[in-house]
């Protein structure tokens, strides 16, 4: 491990799952600063932080503070403590990829201690995902609708980022979905899904909208049901945010 190549990161905590596949289920997840997108729902700072915060729990109460930014060491020292939680590190942000130096000395370390690795993503870095490829084991990759992050036209690039995942790595694709989706919106998401393997695509109500009554599960439900015209053989769930209805990190 090199202890030179450090990076910032805004926290490390045990929590359940709240969003796409593995919903409910215990993970520590390793919470990078930083992202090349800036979506308009975007509910985290992920701001660069003069310190990382180590949680004992999910509820986010109990912390100790670490400098930043972080060396390879310590971050998988930190990780080791919570080996009592779960096998599973969930890589979130920001943009995971962002920081490709500092996991691809990471994420080794971590498996030869045998841990899952999951990649949460915006799919819209291919080349370093490349580089940390042989060490992920489940990819998340979020689909952004136009302009939501600053990419009027996220097609290709999306396009190009799935085309790299092997198929003998597990992915599932999550759309934030708002009462401004359109019915060309949905005509690309099939366009680019459609061809590939059947996976599960997660449609995942925008929190603030949802919970300020801008979007029903009736509406949801008809885009859900427009999907599966457009993508026959593929699973396609409606799932919010849980972690946010549980009130945990």
């Amino acid at each position: 491990m090199l202890p030179k190549i450090k990076a910032n990161i805004q926290e490390i905590f045990p929590s359940l799952q709240g969003e796409g596949l593995f919903a409910g289920q215990p993970q520590i997840f390793l919470r990078f600063s930083g992202c090349n997108l800036a979506c308009s729902y975007c509910d985290t700072d992920i701001s660069p932080t003069e310190k990382c915060r180590v949680h004992q729990d999910a509820f986010g109460q109990k912390y100790a503070e670490l400098l930043n930014p972080l060396s390879v060491p310590d971050t998988a020292r930190i990780i080791g403590e919570y080996a009592w939680f779960s096998n599973t590190v969930a890589l979130t942000g920001g943009e995971p990829l962002l920081q490709v130096e500092f996991l691809r000395e990471l994420l080794p370390v971590l498996k030869k201690k045998n841990k899952q690795i999951l990649l949460e993503t915006n799919g819209t870095l291919a080349e370093q995902y490349n580089i940390l490829a042989p060490w992920l084991d489940i990819v998340s990759m979020d689909i952004k609708l136009p302009d939501a992050g600053g990419q009027p036209e996220p097609w290709p690039v999306h396009k190009h980022f799935l085309a790299q995942i092997s198929k003998k790595t597990r992915c599932y694709i999550k759309v934030i979905i708002d009462e401004q989706v359109t019915a060309n919106d949905l005509k690309q998401i099939a366009e680019l899904l459609t061809g590939r393997k059947p996976l599960i695509l997660f449609l995942q109500p925008e929190a603030k909208k949802l919970q300020a009554g801008k979007l029903r599960l009736k509406e949801l439900v008809q885009v859900q049901t427009k999907l599966k015209r457009l993508l026959p053989g593929h699973d396609i769930r409606i799932m919010p945010q849980l972690h946010k209805l549980w009130g945990i990190l």
